[in-house]
């Protein structure tokens, strides 16, 4: 009996089964909200540590030889440009001088009557000529002994430090042999290290305010952007000049240089909007469809809460800001705004 029951009650269940047609599931929609890509214009301030540097380190020395009579500076001294540094003994080439002086009078005279004598016919011209050769070449010969004398004295070419000194009074100084080593500090500029993700906002000629602990503030513009990335720290070196140097400035000294960036008719978007996974994406809304579109930044930084774009997005496309948490690429959304 019960063999019945069993296989009465199979065919009842089966055909309930095979009967009831199978409904197909509805999309679920996602509830977002979302924003519209705007154009817009930023200015970004950026600050990074910077160094004041002197590039030019010369030596310095006599042109002729003598013996050193004076050091009138010591190491570490700041000189303004003229100001002597050291000088020779110079009463030989004082003599020299005083001798090629006493010539150039003895050959001007000799010149004036073969003049005189030219003018009345008692001279032939030929002697005339050798004369005045005569007198030339006394004027070229005291103006050599006027320059050797002055060159007794060793002054600085510009203003600058002294470095280094290597010689002691009473030593003997040989023709062009290094005195000092000096370093010109007239035309400093500052130096700063930039990643490469910053360096690319910058260009010659930008302009920059630079801050000085303990002087005035002053500005600068980039003058050179060093092409080469350093191994050590990965950054390139950046120079910067100053536009007016301020006056109590010393190589060495650490300042702030402060720059204003200005993206003008860019892409914004609010930062919420932006995913990472590999690659930075957003998800566009169109048609109530959510779909993934890789995007690129201007700059790796949010500003105000907002991201630049450069790549990937146009003007009021319409991007899911909250939401997104259970989205998939092609997934049917609802907006909430």
């Amino acid at each position: 009996m019960y063999k019945y029951l069993y296989l009465i009650l199979g065919v009842i269940a089966f055909s309930i089964h095979c009967g009831s047609p199978k409904l197909p599931r509805q999309e679920e929609e996602i509830l977002v909200k979302t924003e519209r890509v705007i154009i817009m214009e930023t200015i970004i301030e950026r600050i990074w540590p910077g160094k004041v540097v002197s590039p030019y380190i010369i030596d310095l020395g006599f042109i002729h030889p003598g013996r050193v009579q004076d050091i009138k500076v010591n190491e570490g001294d700041r000189v303004k440009e003229g100001e002597i540094l050291a000088t020779l003994e110079k009463e030989d080439y004082e003599y020299k001088r005083k001798l090629a002086s006493l010539e150039v009078a003895n050959a001007q005279d000799l010149l004036m009557r073969s003049k005189q004598l030219r003018s009345s016919s008692n001279i032939a011209e030929r002697e005339y000529q050798e004369n005045l050769l005569k007198y030339e070449k006394a004027r070229v010969l005291e103006q050599i002994a006027i320059r050797e004398e002055n060159s007794t004295v060793l002054r600085a070419p510009y203003e600058g430090i002294i470095v280094n000194s290597y010689s002691n009074k009473g030593a003997v100084a040989i023709a062009s042999m290094k005195q000092f080593t000096f370093m010109r500090i007239d035309r400093m500029h500052v130096e700063i290290e930039v990643s490469a993700n910053e360096l690319k906002d910058l260009k010659e000629g930008m302009k920059c305010a630079i801050s000085i602990p303990g002087t005035e503030n002053t500005e600068g513009v980039i003058d050179f952007i060093s092409p080469v990335t350093s191994d050590f720290n990965k950054t390139n070196t950046v120079k910067i000049s100053f536009q007016k140097q301020p006056a109590k400035l010393s190589p060495g000294m650490y300042v702030n240089v402060n720059l204003k960036l200005n993206f003008s008719n860019q892409l914004h978007l609010g930062q919420s909007a932006v995913h990472v996974a590999h690659n930075k994406y957003v998800y566009v809304v169109k048609d109530s469809i959510a779909q993934v579109r890789a995007i690129k930044l201007l700059i790796h930084e949010n500003v105000n809460g907002h991201f630049i774009v450069s790549e990937g997005l146009s003007e009021n496309d319409e991007v899911v800001t909250a939401g997104s948490e259970n989205l998939t690429d092609n997934q049917k959304v609802k907006i909430l705004n």
